[in-house]
């Protein structure tokens, strides 16, 4: 009973956020313009200070990021071959088929990922999975640009992809946040609490915003590609990639980071990135609302087994 309470308190947070967003949607509080200028100051501002301020505070104990990191990319690097040849087969559409590998190897670790590990581990021992953003957050934006390049109509500067990676807010703040934790520097009380109380916002305003850019329509046309897509974002993946890390022996925080890195939603961006690439952005909104929504369900019958069973 105590790890059904705890699975359901971790895991309505996030959903209540977003059924909030819905409600502000509808009551017409924010139109879609404003949600956007909002979603750009969360990503911009917020959200990197909460990855900062969790990674100067974190505690990561005695685990060692490199092999850790080392699986991240390898089961993520092999999702997607897999993908890939799965999808290039099964989906007769060229415009789909890209949309759906990136969703299938593509998660949410930032919105998701972050309030996840902090509520399950109370704030305590999170830093690995910042770690894991700056490392992640580069292979997912890299290994997009290639499926969608390679499926969609449109074309993409490298070079622009490149600085775009290099000049993410997330990523800056990752990087300066395991230079601050590895010089021990200290922050002056003056700064540090504008900085954390500013980082307190990120999660429950992104989540919001995402409840309010939820759009339902066309949902008929896609019903194929929504289950498929469905399935592989939220059941397939988190399963392949939590067994073969128990197997591999990661238990705990680690874990954990694994749960928010291969079991939450697609990204956000990869909407966006459909659109300006030539693919088919009326799935990929699609596949973010339903991944988002089922996603609570998802998780919570996750952290309830991975609880049962001790191995978190």
């Amino acid at each position: 009973m105590n790890n059904l309470l705890l699975s359901f308190a971790t895991v309505f947070p996030m959903f209540l956020y977003m059924l909030v967003g819905v409600g502000v949607r509808k009551a017409k509080v924010l139109d879609q313009s404003a949600m956007k200028q909002v979603n750009t100051l969360v990503f911009k501002i917020f959200l990197p200070l909460s990855i900062f301020n969790n990674i100067y505070a974190s505690e990561p104990g005695d685990v060692n990021p490199g092999p850790v990191m080392l699986y991240a990319v390898a089961f993520t690097l092999a999702i997607f071959a897999l993908a890939w040849f799965v999808f290039a087969r099964l989906e007769p559409s060229r415009e789909r088929r890209g949309i759906l590998i990136q969703n299938t190897f593509r998660s949410n670790f930032v919105l998701f990922g972050m309030p996840l590990s902090l509520l399950l581990l109370q704030g305590r021992g999170t830093g690995i999975t910042e770690i894991l953003i700056a490392v992640m957050i580069p292979l997912f934006n890299i290994l997009a640009v290639v499926i969608l390049q390679y499926y969609g109509e449109g074309k993409t500067n490298l070079s622009k992809v490149l600085r775009g990676i290099v000049t993410n807010p997330l990523i800056i703040a990752a990087v300066l946040g395991i230079l601050a934790k590895a010089f021990e520097l200290t922050i002056p009380t003056w700064l540090n609490g504008p900085f954390r109380s500013m980082g307190a916002v990120a999660t429950p305003l992104a989540l919001i915003v995402l409840g309010g850019q939820f759009n339902f329509r066309r949902t008929g046309d896609y019903i194929p590609q929504l289950v498929a897509g469905v399935s592989a974002r939220l059941l397939i993946v988190p399963v392949l990639a939590l067994g073969g890390a128990i197997l591999l022996g990661f238990r705990g925080e680690v874990l954990i980071a694994y749960l928010a890195l291969f079991a939450s939603p697609v990204a956000v961006s990869s909407y966006t990135m459909a659109q300006q690439m030539g693919g088919d952005h009326e799935l990929a909104g699609q596949l973010l609302v339903y991944t988002s929504v089922f996603c609570s369900f998802t998780l919570f019958v996750l952290i309830f087994l991975l609880k049962q069973f001790a191995f978190i």
